[in-house]
């Protein structure tokens, strides 16, 4: 019993400042969704989910859509993140706006601490490991702009293309963690690409892939995305990578600028970064320069 005090005081000590930060980044999105907390129910677009969430369950949950006559093997994945969201209507008498609500408030808190894991994560990899308060706090407003800017507001009708636009920082994340030798060197001192499998590298990677499990909530815009090329739905899927890659890039350049951070690490890094944003994520801003 002594040990386990000794240890939750011994973390509680360690990430003192990560709990204030979280706490006001927590504060200012329940402050920000406050509409959600009163009567009624979200309508908006695209947004299909009825009065009462056995209604909604049903669209998603076997393999034929008997209200639209088609499958609905695509919206498999849908099922595995809505379904704690699910079991809570249920104690409220399968309450569809509660259904709804709690999955926007979900969203938005998911895509805040997705952010604010990355960026902590880049900020101990290419900066320092040692964090003050007023750094986390930094990445708290990362973490806010991320999860409540005008644009996922207004993308709040295609709800399932939010799911991979709030895990896609800590996709990357999992991703470096994956294949990049600084994250791994620092998850794992002794890391070599010649030795046999970590468990470290095990978990990571069994991570990533729950988490694409999850972003495939929305996996229909790929198809539409290659059937349709840029035409309606198809664009929603292209501009939240978008405005993701561009978010990310913005708040890495801001990180950079930090007193501590050498000159030389600065410079090389930013010029690997503008590299992988022009040349990869924006391959028509970045034809003239070789891939």
């Amino acid at each position: 019993m002594q040990r386990i005090l000794s240890t939750l005081r011994n973390g509680l000590h360690t990430y003192r400042y990560d709990l204030i930060a979280l706490t006001i980044m927590l504060s200012c999105i329940f402050v920000y969704a406050y509409p959600l907390f009163s009567s009624g129910m979200v309508v908006f677009s695209d947004i299909a989910f009825g009065l009462s969430s056995d209604r909604y369950i049903e669209e998603i949950f076997g393999a034929w859509n008997e209200r639209w006559s088609t499958t609905t093997l695509l919206n498999v994945p849908r099922l595995v993140f809505i379904a704690p969201l699910y079991g809570l209507s249920l104690l409220f008498g399968a309450s569809g706006p509660l259904l709804i609500k709690s999955f926007i408030l979900t969203l938005l808190i998911v895509s805040a601490l997705s952010m604010y894991a990355l960026v902590k994560r880049l900020h101990s990899i290419y900066i320092t490991k040692h964090f003050q308060l007023m750094t986390l706090m930094t990445f708290t407003l990362a973490g806010l702009f991320y999860a409540l800017n005008p644009w996922i507001i207004t993308r709040i009708q295609h709800i399932y293309l939010l799911c991979g636009y709030a895990l896609f920082p800590f996709a990357l994340l999992l991703f470096f963690n994956l294949f990049d030798p600084k994250f791994r060197r620092q998850l794992d001192p002794d890391f070599s690409f010649s030795k046999r499998l970590s468990p470290r590298i095990w978990i990571d990677a069994i991570g990533l892939s729950v988490v694409f499990m999850f972003m495939s909530t929305g996996i229909h815009y790929f198809f539409f995305y290659h059937l349709y090329g840029h035409h309606a739905r198809a664009d929603c899927a292209q501009n939240a990578l978008d405005r993701a890659e561009d978010a990310i890039v913005q708040i890495i350049f801001l990180l950079l600028r930090s007193p501590h951070h050498s000159g030389r690490v600065r410079v090389h890094f930013i010029q690997r970064l503008l590299v992988l944003y022009v040349c990869r994520f924006h391959p028509v801003r970045g034809a003239g320069i070789p891939t």
